[in-house]
């Protein structure tokens, strides 16, 4: 996530710019540099700002804040980001205001990054099977529990169809249709069964005995993903 690191005095004139806040903003240095902050907030906002800083580099002991801001780019163009904004007080006792500032779809984009892969973490250390499959029945995720019911490995399975488990045509058929009603109701379909239905690799159906596999594939729930 790209972070633009802005410092201004306590006159709130911008006195430190880099490559990344030309990049969000607009402003080359030479532009920037010298200019009262406020031209990088909405005019309407701006009174707001520069009492909020002012209030900042006053304060007996300041902390650092985060909040989302309106931000007005050099064209003209407003945006939201997010701001970290905090009080450097240097060695001469004089104070000045550094902003961190973040694209808010670049937050939000890192968030939701950050949140999958934490479902993923979780979804692999359950010992229940899981997987994801498209519109298509192409499966597009599988946890290791799932392989190790399949006895495939990922890589086997990502990318091909969940036809490829089945032996027999009317389990394809049976499978599809509770998949059909699923998609068309967005009712979850609990009690699933795949016993009967899921075939296992080669080399894993002569190392199983029946009372092991029971063991693993118990009964399923289908549901609908947003995605």
């Amino acid at each position: 996530m790209t972070e633009a690191v802005i410092e201004q005095d306590d006159q709130l004139v911008i006195t430190s710019w880099c490559d990344h806040a030309e990049r969000l903003f607009g402003w080359r240095p030479e532009d920037a540099l010298g200019r009262p902050s406020q031209h990088l907030v909405p005019e309407r906002n701006r009174d707001r700002h520069n009492r909020a800083l002012k209030n900042l580099l006053v304060a007996v002991n300041p902390g650092a804040f985060t909040q989302t801001i309106t931000a007005l780019h050099r064209n003209g163009r407003e945006f939201k980001i997010e701001t970290t904004v905090s009080v450097v007080v240097d060695a001469d006792r004089s104070r000045r205001i550094r902003v961190v500032a973040r694209s808010k779809q670049e937050v939000v984009e890192a968030r939701l990054e950050e949140a999958e892969q934490t479902f993923r973490e979780l979804i692999d250390r359950l010992e229940d099977g899981y997987f994801e499959v498209d519109l298509l029945g192409v499966f597009k995720s599988v946890n290791d529990a799932y392989c190790r019911m399949t006895g495939r490995t990922a890589e086997e399975l990502l990318g091909n169809s969940f036809k490829t488990l089945f032996r027999e045509e009317d389990k394809v058929k049976a499978t599809v249709a509770a998949y059909a009603k699923v998609y068309e109701t967005g009712e979850p379909l609990k009690a699933f069964d795949p016993r009967d239905a899921l075939q296992a690799d080669e080399r894993q159906r002569g190392e199983r005995e029946d009372g092991e596999r029971d063991q693993h594939f118990k009964e399923g729930e289908a549901a609908l993903i947003d995605t």
